[in-house]
């Protein structure tokens, strides 16, 4: 498995976040309730985050189609490969110069009226170093869960309807790991659950999307199989990862503004709480709004750049903690079939920054000949206009005159793939040296061409009536 780790960050982040490094000593020494399986802060990808997780009516990513797999089919608009890495500091799960550090990998595909999606992220993490009670050995305590996705979607009532299926194998862990100076063993246990979610998008006039998506609930008991633990007895219990239920929409113009809204309704637990202590967590449904927009302010033939902003309320579901609300950004890069991605998630005692790394498949097999060449609309250069309402580039689900394009039949060259890669892997070197070149166009590009609309074409001069021109 792939993992992105810039351990570069973690230093310089814990400095801006103010806070100060200590080792915190667990208040208790023997455990009674179970643990928090979710994250009621929004945790994802680039897009997911940027928007503020406002995403049951849109699906521009592998994680933001998790909330609503129907958009698979609907409203994809980039297939393709992603690694994304999340720094977490929240004063709220554990002490706030502690990160947790969540790492997710996916991908996702279309081919009308299918779409599809695999890969892992984890929606909850959090662990650090605790001082045991009593004794003041050092040890580090985490639990987490990891989920596997399998998602397909279809269209149906000529393109207006899109239901999707997700199918999901979930993977809890519960460790505790001592010093080597103490005389407590490390311990862990691990547990595995099955879950699903269903997803529906409704596409209505000029392109409102209304969205709804449920999940399941899932319960990881992670003391089944796990040894017994003299450090802190009865450490290994139940994650609880609570039903979620989402409802809003979103408005897609064009291919280059999206806007999304909605309201996500996160489920009740019992006999949960976080590792630092017993106060119990998740008793009482937590609804979060959350609004979010993305545009897409660069768009040439080897280059453009999205930047997206968003905004949602973590509502507590803690006696103790207040409810927090947040504030997100986040900017995207793609030169040539390469994705780069930066984002935060700030709120009180918050700070979450991402970082993530992509490929577009499709180009890149396009780029490389291993499939033929698609048809693309004409690019827009800087600042395209982000409420023109335009089909030209959008999925074909939420085109109304659907102008017929060559298009791949991905079964029929998908047998053609071996060979032409084959051709493609010799021919790499010339690539390489053309792809220096076609990036400082695009970015002259950015230059010339408002210089070029406003260069008016010249006047002719008027011709002087000789002396002798009266008739």
């Amino acid at each position: 498995m792939v993992r992105l780790r810039p351990w570069f960050a973690a230093p310089l982040l814990a400095a801006l976040s103010g806070t100060a490094h200590g080792i915190p000593t667990l208040p208790y020494t023997t455990r009674s309730i179970g643990y928090s399986g979710w994250s009621d802060a929004v945790r994802g990808d680039i897009p997911e985050v940027g928007m503020a997780g406002a995403m049951v009516g849109l699906c521009p990513s592998f994680v933001s189609c998790l909330d609503n797999p129907a958009g698979l089919a609907l409203t994809q608009t980039h297939p393709g490969l992603e690694i994304t890495h999340n720094i977490v500091y929240d004063g709220q799960l554990q002490d706030g110069s502690s990160p947790v550090h969540t790492t997710m990998e996916g991908a996702t595909f279309s081919h009308y009226p299918w779409g599809i999606s695999m890969g892992a992220w984890e929606p909850h993490r959090e662990g650090q170093d605790y001082l045991r009670q009593g004794t003041g050995d050092q040890f580090n305590a985490e639990v987490l869960v990891r989920e596997y996705h399998l998602a397909v979607a279809h269209v149906f009532m000529n393109n207006h309807l899109a239901v999707g299926l997700d199918l999901t194998l979930a993977y809890g862990r519960s460790t505790l790991d001592f010093a080597s100076t103490s005389s407590f063993k490390d311990t862990e246990g691990q547990a595995f659950a099955f879950s699903g979610g269903l997803g529906l998008q409704y596409r209505l006039p000029h392109r409102w999307i209304l969205g709804w998506s449920y999940h399941l609930p899932m319960a990881l008991d992670t003391s089944k199989d796990a040894p017994g633990t003299p450090g802190i007895t009865g450490f290994h219990k139940t994650l609880h990862v609570p039903f979620r239920l989402s409802v809003g929409g979103s408005y897609i113009p064009n291919r280059y503004f999206q806007f999304g809204a909605g309201f996500y309704y996160i489920g009740p637990v019992k006999d949960a709480a976080f590792v630092e202590d017993e106060v119990p967590l998740g008793e009482r449904m937590n609804l979060q709004p959350r609004v979010g927009a993305s545009y897409t302010f660069l768009d040439l033939r080897e280059l453009d750049a999205t930047v997206s902003l968003g905004t949602y309320l973590e509502v507590s579901r803690s006696e103790v903690t207040p409810s927090r609300m947040h504030l997100t950004s986040a900017l995207s890069v793609n030169p040539w079939v390469l994705n780069f991605g930066w984002g935060i998630d700030i709120a009180p005692q918050y700070r979450n920054y991402l970082v993530s790394f992509g490929v577009d498949v499709m180009e890149l097999f396009e780029k490389m000949g291993v499939l033929p060449r698609q048809w693309h609309p004409p690019h827009a250069g800087l600042f395209p206009r982000m409420a023109e309402e335009t089909e030209e580039g959008l999925p074909r689900p939420l085109v109304d005159h659907w102008v017929p394009h060559k298009e791949t039949d991905l079964l029929k060259e998908g047998k053609k793939i071996p060979r032409r890669l084959e051709e493609s892997v010799k021919d790499a070197p010339n690539e390489l040296k053309n792809l220096g070149t076609d990036l400082i166009d695009a970015v002259g590009s950015v230059v010339t061409e408002p210089l070029k609309k406003k260069k008016a074409a010249p006047k002719k001069k008027p011709t002087r009536p000789r002396p002798d021109d009266h008739t």
